[in-house]
């Protein structure tokens, strides 16, 4: 345990960005459920519609520095990339 005031500080912000991170990381991580969840339902309209606010969720995510911009684009791809053959197959 930290005795001086300089780690005991830093331990109060390390705990609150662990907590700002944790929400944002779930609150993507919700949306991307979502839009997985109309794909096995098979419910095309919800897709469309879904699609632009979760691209949107990952990039805020890599914004706020919780995630690599990197990886906010392979994400965004792979779900782009998936959605599109949904709608392929669908259509």
């Amino acid at each position: 345990m930290a005795r001086h005031a300089s780690p005991i500080k830093e331990q109060r912000k390390s705990a609150r960005r662990h907590a700002r991170n944790l929400y944002h990381l779930s609150a993507m991580a919700r949306s991307i459920k979502g839009i997985v969840r109309a794909i096995e339902e098979k419910d095309a309209a919800k897709v469309r519609e879904l699609l632009p606010e979760v691209v949107s969720r990952i990039h805020h995510t890599a914004s706020r520095g919780v995630i690599h911009r990197n990886e906010a684009s392979r994400r965004v791809s792979r779900l782009t990339k998936r959605v599109n053959a949904f709608l392929s197959a669908s259509a």
